[in-house]
């Protein structure tokens, strides 16, 4: 694997930065090569209290079952920070497959896509699954607003939806999530956090999932963490 960064800074508050990440995959019980490229950029500016940040990645190559990769991601987020309270909208696009192309070998999802969705398109990991990272894709228009410093309370709400339609009749809208935390720093190095989280899922995600006419149950979960990080240096 190989890669290249590059960060230019415009102006004082306008930093622009490029990547390339070129990596070799070996096919299975052969000498085959093949080569996946990642190139993108990401604009960071700022002005008084609002700060932009955004990036767009383009995915092209072949993996190591020698499929063609043609994907993409892009991103935008806005926010505003006034003394103790932030106030941050998103929106993500991941690319998927088109429902139609039923005879293609090609991918239109970035290779590492696995890694990408907690936290960024929610916490309670909906968009992990395969339908998300190998067919449809995903969009996600995110809002979140936070108060405090030392003991904060944050708030993010995740409109979800397939970036493609998924198939004949189906409703591209995924569900809403909402995930609230509750953290407090005890010192530099220790804080302990406090979350619940709960999912609205359209019916369509629904019957697709457990069938129709299913009662799902409500989905929602909590978790508490307690973060130590030492400074060994």
């Amino acid at each position: 694997m190989t890669y290249l960064w590059l960060s230019k800074s415009v102006f004082s508050n306008f930093v622009i930065n490029f990547i390339d990440v070129f990596a070799g995959y070996q096919k299975a019980n052969t000498l085959t090569i093949y080569g996946l490229n990642t190139i993108g950029v990401n604009p960071l500016l700022h002005y008084r209290n609002l700060r932009f940040n955004g990036a767009a990645y383009f995915q092209f190559g072949k993996n190591g079952l020698g499929n063609t990769h043609r994907a993409h991601i892009y991103t935008a987020n806005l926010s505003y920070a006034r003394r103790n309270l932030t106030y941050q909208v998103g929106y993500d696009h991941y690319s998927g497959k088109k429902y139609t192309d039923e005879t293609s070998t090609d991918r239109h999802f970035i290779q590492l896509m696995e890694t990408i969705p907690h936290l960024f398109l929610g916490f309670m990991d909906f968009t992990k699954g395969t339908q998300f990272q190998k067919e449809a894709g995903i969009t996600d228009l995110n809002v979140h607003v936070k108060y405090g410093f030392k003991t904060s309370i944050t708030a993010y709400y995740h409109a979800l939806a397939y970036a493609q339609k998924p198939s004949a009749g189906v409703n591209r809208k995924i569900g809403d999530e909402f995930d609230f935390v509750l953290a407090h720093s005890f010192a530099k190095n220790q804080k302990l956090s406090i979350g619940y989280s709960f999912m609205l899922p359209h019916t369509d995600l629904v019957n697709a999932a457990l069938g129709m006419d299913t009662n799902a149950k409500f989905a929602q979960w909590a978790w508490v963490m307690l973060t130590f990080t030492p400074k060994l240096l």
